[in-house]
């Protein structure tokens, strides 16, 4: 387990310690790590049993299109903590590259401003290595003990969702308890059940998803440990005072496009995650948000929730307005992987608007979201103009991205077998022959596997 310290210290007038009329919320933050937002009950999906997330919902406010901005790990949790688009952070890959030290993070904001900060990772790929870790007093990302995975081939050992959420509430128990240290906390909860591969929960028997290994079985089990934190919170009288965020990372492709996992395309069923928000008071009850939303958003929301000055400025903007009610405008969502060019395949780029859906590729792709949601039908040849039009919006959206490096990570080899055994590439791409990039879309006959 890394134990760090906030090291930005922003404001002069910050209060260092809290009080029990401290009126400041706690935060929750949930990431939910692979999961579509179409697998959640309360995105209308009958199968589902989530009644954690549903309740959430009901007493907060959901967003219907919220978009990740990479279908990878550790570059899409470092645009929640950040603010920041991948090109701006420069975490572009899993297990590559580290947090650069003048980045600031959501916990450091917090813990410079008197927060008890604490964050709870299940897998490798987050580990303290790759610098999200800044900001959080207790950063717990230690996988001893974590069972072995009995699956058809050899993955990572990552702790699943009930040792996270374990961890997590006696920290909180001692933390937000505590009378004598009663000031506002910051906690992140990061949860891996839905990520391939599945376990069986024997605890489902009777239910659709059943005892068997499944996706729905997984984001299931992954639901309650999301109604322990939530119970946690109305037990200790908690909730009252406590902003709760249910957010995914990326989705899952279980299939859709020859994608078996995530990580290579940046279709509908990769991007879309579901995003719940809600605290008495603060959060309109039942708000459903149709507004296109990103999740560089989230980092900009908190700041503003909080009354913390945002001094990042980074590519977000707070949805605020949408939680107490407000119509908000939709925002093209920007998105992007560089998994592909590892394997001399191209990268991609895309942009997800009202109308229309836009893919960079060596063969262009472009889909009309009004009626056909699960991208399906490829219009690029039908709608050449169209295409130009929005590869020239999506030229003007990285210019105004700065690129930032990122320092390289070095891995030691059981640290790289971790990574490559899950299907991300943490070395140097493949070399290639010379000229153009092929298009994935040629290069996946037997259908994608993890990113």
């Amino acid at each position: 387990m890394a134990i760090v310290a906030g090291s930005l210290l922003l404001g002069a007038g910050t209060r260092a310690t809290g009080g029990e009329d401290d009126p400041r919320p706690n935060v929750l933050l949930i990431t939910l790590d692979t999961t579509r937002a179409d697998r959640l009950g309360c995105y209308g999906y009958r199968d589902a049993i989530t009644p954690a997330l549903d309740g959430l919902a009901a007493r907060g406010t959901l967003f219907e299109q919220a978009f990740t901005s990479c279908p990878m790990t550790l570059p899409a949790h470092a645009t929640l903590l950040t603010g920041r688009q991948p090109p701006e952070h420069g975490l572009r890959l899993n297990g590559a590259n580290g947090l650069a030290p003048d980045i600031p993070t959501l916990a450091e904001l917090l813990a410079a401003r008197g927060y008890e900060t604490g964050a709870f990772v299940a897998a490798f790929v987050l580990n303290s290595k790759f610098g999200l870790n800044r900001g959080f007093h207790t950063y717990d990302d230690d996988l001893e003990g974590a069972p072995a995975q009995e699956v058809p081939e050899p993955l990572s050992v990552y702790r699943p969702g009930n040792t996270v959420t374990d961890r997590a509430l006696a920290w909180l128990e001692r933390i937000a308890v505590d009378e004598s240290r009663a000031r506002p906390f910051f906690c992140w909860v990061h949860l891996y059940d839905a990520h391939y591969p599945y376990l069986p929960h024997p605890e489902l028997a009777g239910s659709h998803p059943g005892s068997v290994a499944s996706y729905d079985g997984e984001v299931a089990f992954m639901d309650r440990q999301v109604g322990r934190l939530l119970a946690f919170l109305e037990r200790k009288q908690l909730a009252g005072r406590t902003l709760v965020i249910a957010v995914g990372d990326h989705g899952e492709g279980l299939g859709d496009h020859d994608e078996v996992e995530h990580g290579y395309l940046l279709n509908q069923e990769a991007l879309r995650v579901p995003l719940i928000a809600s605290m008495p008071g603060r959060t309109k009850s039942g708000a459903r948000v149709d507004a296109i939303v990103s999740l560089v958003d989230l980092f900009p929301t908190v700041l503003d929730l909080l009354g913390v000055p945002d001094e990042v400025h980074g590519s977000g903007r707070s949805l605020v307005a949408a939680l107490r009610g407000d119509a908000i405008p939709s925002l093209s969502s920007y998105a992007e992987t560089d998994l592909p060019t590892h394997f001399g395949w191209s990268g991609l780029r895309s942009l997800t608007t009202v109308p229309w859906k836009y893919i960079r590729s060596p063969r262009p792709e472009l889909y009309d979201r009004k009626v056909d949601a699960r991208e399906l039908h490829d219009l690029a040849g039908v709608h050449p103009e169209q295409v130009a039009a929005l590869e020239t919006e999506l030229v003007a959206r990285e210019r105004t991205m700065k690129a930032e490096p990122a320092p390289a990570v070095a891995l030691d080899a059981e640290q790289r077998r971790r990574l490559e055994s899950l299907g991300y590439v943490s070395g140097p791409p493949e070399r290639r022959a010379p000229g153009p990039l092929k298009d994935i879309k040629d290069m996946r006959p037997d259908g994608l596997r993890e990113g």
